[in-house]
């Protein structure tokens, strides 16, 4: 059975709603939780780091969960990092190696080193309206996305 997608309109509602729900659960934390959770899903992610050679990570925007301990992790265990780099508003997003050396148009960080295929992506998700469940949901999706990255590499 196919389901059908919902209407660009309502994706755009929902996607607000799970981002509003995700910033209203990251205000109940505080810093040290913040931190901590960070740090658990670098340890969560570290099988999947062990195996990758070139990691994509962003900066933090706003109640997004840090990935910069899983990164580090990665850069510990030889892997290198890639961010995402935009040309413009519009222009389709790339990684590049290196870095942060400068905001993009959509307000990152961003790096102008030399573009990059990836192994491991890390980049946050869509969470649920559960804000509890949000924050695994995302480092769940960021395991699974390693392990896309990684299968697609290997085959």
């Amino acid at each position: 059975m196919v389901v059908p997608s919902p209407s660009l309109s309502e994706k755009q509602l929902r996607r607000a709603a799970l981002r509003q729900a995700r910033r209203e659960f990251v205000a109940t934390l505080s810093p040290g939780m913040r931190l901590q959770a960070s740090a658990d899903l670098s340890q969560v992610l570290r099988p999947l780091l062990e195996k990758a050679t070139v990691v994509g990570g962003y900066h933090t925007v706003g109640s997004e969960i840090d990935p910069a301990p899983a990164l580090h992790l990665a850069e510990q265990l030889g892997a290198t990092i890639a961010l995402p780099a935009f040309a413009g508003h519009g222009e389709p997003m790339l990684f590049r190696t290196g870095p942060a050396d400068g905001i993009g148009p959509y307000a990152i960080a961003q790096s102008s080193g030399t573009r990059s295929g990836l192994t491991c992506c890390l980049s946050p998700s869509s969470p649920s309206t559960e804000s509890a469940i949000a924050w695994a949901r995302e480092a769940a999706t960021m395991t699974a996305r390693c392990r896309r990255f990684g299968r697609r590499v290997q085959d």
